[in-house]
């Protein structure tokens, strides 16, 4: 159902649909929706008024299927700045561990997330940051 609101772009509907499920199912609705869907929603993420957590698994699972660039970054960057989702924080320390950041990018992350103890731990293992 939430897919067919989904591909009718009917955002209420859809806000609906996820705000009648147990808080558990809407934590795990990531995994049974199509990727088409997961970025409508994520598209349209300021629109729908639904919890947070659930916000946070859905984007975060977009993302995470997304590869690596600077418009993903800026996505991140973006979604972190609005919303705070710690989950931003995991997809720069898997970049980090896989060593795809450009030095630009780097710099941008050392901006942003100033304030993350664990992004400053993942740079600092790989000799890209000092305290």
């Amino acid at each position: 159902m939430i897919s067919q609101a989904c591909d009718r772009s009917d955002i209420h509907k859809i806000q609906d649909l996820i705000n009648s499920l147990d808080i558990s199912e809407q934590l795990d609705i990531h995994g049974f929706l199509r990727k088409i869907d997961l970025e409508f929603i994520t598209t349209n993420i300021d629109s729908l008024e639904i919890n947070d957590g659930v916000k946070e698994h859905i984007v975060y699972t977009i993302l995470s299927r997304t590869n690596w660039s600077d418009d993903l970054l800026g996505e991140i960057i973006k979604i972190y700045q609005s919303y705070g989702f710690i989950a931003m924080e995991s997809l720069v320390i898997t970049a980090i561990k896989q060593d795809i950041i450009t030095s630009p990018q780097l710099s941008l992350i050392l901006l942003i997330f100033s304030g993350s103890k664990a992004i400053k731990k993942e740079l600092s293992k790989k000799n890209l940051f000092k305290e």
